[in-house]
């Protein structure tokens, strides 16, 4: 038992109940009451007089969403904490996912205590599931408000509550009005006052009475009439977006896909603007690898209107599915990365950034007969410069983007991102190819961003899912994408594809042509393992042998000259020897590292891996010139010679900056010479 001192007298610590990134939670006892106690970890303990003031202000407050705060305490070690009453909850990160009205309900509740909080000059500056506990009414732990930095603000507390509420919702269309919501809270500058209102005015929406799903805006059923020219035939998907059905053109008899967006954001400008530039984005990106678009229109219905465009019908599966379903080997993981990454490029070489690459939006089909990879939901792209009549609209610093589970660190964290976040994302989609499972996990939003930012990745294991062994150097690859900073992974999407190329087809073969070799005492043969299966004995052989090597030796001396030989005793009868097995292994071992890691290794033309790299090759006497090439820095190459193992250790140069030609002076001109 640990004991601590207040300024109005003893706590007691009893038992710790839980350990989060900023405190921890203890059942304690102050004059012979149960509390809880939640006390500062040393690296946010900076100002411990001044969280104490604060939490002082914070015990004034009176609100049923706000978690009631007795005071302060000052723990043996300087430590500051907060005293609590002690209560029995679930927080909202242990609850399942809410129905919609709940919800709503619970965060109109928690926005309001937050409206209270801000008013009284605090700021939570960290919020997530574990300060919030649902029930009539939903309450807000904001004991550690004390703890807010001069940077952080009101606005940043509102994006944060969203996002708790956001990954708490449950699915189905009903959800869609909430969610639009609170993604919009999330990303643009709402005040608690202001969240108050739009939840408020949301609902209405809802019909009283009828069940929690059941809300007044009415998607109109669009099967078996017709659009356009396009006759629409049935629902093959729903996202929270948009609908997508299956038509056929009433002209030509083609099949397509309409994306139709849903009728409670066609009057959200917001909305129709992100669904009008993933059109033209997938519009302006020329690969086989993205889904096509093919006509877009902005038609009235008898009941509202109807923003829509059509696409190519695809056959197959989004790989989300066939993960749950199959393991995945080798080649076919790489294959699927590569086929992304360089549909990535191209997106790239654009300028648009996809920022939501996952295996929801990767969909498996068959081109001539092999899988082919489409690209999908460029709704959240980011457009690094104009695109067509559509303005570069960059994200504001701050906000958060994508799905998190997928987000790479500047991401996660709200900062500038550019193409490099998606070559992160395709390393993450690899990873869980190969592994079944992702690198990081968090049963909130908060706990996972701090996975994402600071944890390192967890190593690759030495064999996929399925049992096959990873190949050297492609565990390589793949923590190169995760790198933390942009600026340590592939510069591009091209190169990433690139340094997946040696992965994505079969192995070669390594087996040679058997040879013959004659020692004093035997012949010994050297075959590879197919021959010697294939082969029951070697005794017809050796004794051909003998018979050649005879007949050659009498045909030399007939050709040479001198006396004919004696005549050749019928030889004894052939006894089988032991035939002696090869000593000498057909392979040897490459080893070759350099700094940076992450270069391709090519002998030739063969690309043999990236660094580091550990692969055997065929032994032979014959040299050979390993090149390395990485972006940005000078080529280097290595004679040698695979007769025995080869262990390297290359340090690669940056490319000089490019020398830029002084100007040349103006000549003088002469004194009194002028025009």
């Amino acid at each position: 038992m640990q004991r601590a001192v207040t300024k109005t007298g003893g706590v007691e610590l009893l038992e710790r109940r839980a350990n989060g990134p900023r405190s921890e939670r203890f059942h304690a006892r102050v004059d012979g009451a149960d509390v809880e106690v939640r006390v500062v970890k040393a690296p946010f303990a900076r100002d411990a007089e001044g969280f104490l003031s604060r939490t002082e202000v914070l015990a004034q407050l009176s609100h049923p969403s706000l978690r009631m705060v007795r005071g302060g305490a000052l723990i043996a070690d300087g430590r500051p904490a907060a005293v609590l009453s002690l209560v029995d909850w679930t927080p909202l990160s242990a609850a399942p996912r809410q129905a919609t009205v709940p919800l709503l309900d619970m965060g109109l509740e928690l926005a309001e205590g937050l409206a209270a909080l801000h008013q009284a000059g605090l700021v939570m500056g960290v919020l997530d599931a574990d300060d919030i506990y649902p029930g009539q009414p939903a309450v807000l732990d904001a004991s550690l408000s004390g703890l807010s930095q001069d940077g952080d603000t009101p606005q940043d507390d509102v994006k944060m509550l969203a996002q708790a509420l956001l990954l708490a919702l449950g699915g189905g269309p009903e959800a869609a009005p909430l969610e639009a919501l609170f993604k919009r809270a999330r990303s643009e500058d709402f005040s608690a006052e202001r969240l108050v209102k739009e939840l408020t005015a949301l609902r209405p929406r809802f019909v009283a009475g009828a069940a929690a799903s059941e809300v007044e805006v009415v998607e109109p059923e669009l099967a078996g009439t017709t659009l356009s020219h396009w006759a629409i035939e049935g629902q093959l998907g729903e996202g929270a977006m948009a609908r997508v059905y299956l038509a056929t053109d009433v002209r030509s008899g083609a099949k397509a896909a309409l994306k139709v967006l849903k009728q409670e954001h066609v009057g959200e400008p917001e909305f129709v603007q992100r669904f009008i530039q993933e059109v033209r984005a997938v519009e302006a990106i020329e690969n086989p690898h993205i889904v096509t678009v093919t006509d877009f229109g902005d038609l009235p219905l008898p009941s509202g209107r109807c923003v829509f465009c059509v696409m190519e019908v695809l056959e197959g599966s989004a790989l989300s599915d066939a993960m749950t379903r199959e393991a995945f080997g080798v080649v076919r993981a790489t294959r699927i990365a590569q086929q992304t990454a360089r549909a990535l490029q191209a997106a790239h070489e654009i300028g648009v950034v996809h920022r939501d690459v996952k295996p929801e939006n990767l969909f498996l089909t068959q081109v001539d007969g092999r899988e082919f990879v489409k690209v999908l939901d460029f709704g959240i792209a980011k457009l690094l410069k104009p695109l067509g009549d559509l303005p570069k609209v960059g994200t504001k610093a701050g906000i958060v983007v994508g799905t998190p589970e997928y987000m790479a660190p500047e991401q996660a964290l709200g900062t500038g991102t550019d193409a490099r976040v998606d070559v992160y994302a395709v390393g993450l989609v690899l990873y869980e190819l190969l592994t079944g499972e992702q690198p990081f996990k968090g049963d909130t939003f908060g706990k996972l961003v701090l996975q994402i930012a600071q944890s390192p990745v967890p190593d690759l294991p030495p064999a996929t899912r399925e049992g096959e062994r990873l190949p050297p150097g492609l565990a390589a690859v793949v923590l190169r994408c995760l790198e933390k900073l942009p600026k340590d992974r592939f510069a591009s999407a091209a190169d990433l594809a690139l340094a997946l190329e040696p992965f994505a087809t079969p192995r070669r073969t390594l087996d040679r042509m058997p040879t013959i070799k004659v020692n004093e005492d035997a012949l010994v043969f050297e075959e590879s393992e197919l021959e010697a299966a294939v082969r029951p004995s070697r005794a017809p052989l050796i004794i051909a042998a003998v018979v050649v090597l005879g007949l050659l030796g009498g045909a030399a001396a007939f050709f040479l000259g001198g006396e004919r030989p004696a005549p050749v005793p019928p030889p004894a009868p052939v006894v089988e020897a032991p035939v002696v097995a090869a000593e000498i292994p057909k392979t040897v071992m490459l080893d070759v590292k350099s700094t940076p890691s992450g270069a391709q290794v090519k002998e030739g033309e063969v690309v043999l891996g990236v660094t580091p790299l550990h692969v055997p090759v065929a032994r032979t006497e014959v040299g050979a010139v390993l090149t390395l090439e990485l972006p940005k820095h000078v080529s280097q190459t290595r004679p040698v010679v695979f007769s025995q193992d080869v262990a390297l250790s290359v340090e690669l140069v940056a490319e000089p900056p490019p020398v830029v030609a002084p100007k040349k002076a103006a000549p003088k001109q002469k004194p009194g010479k002028r025009r």
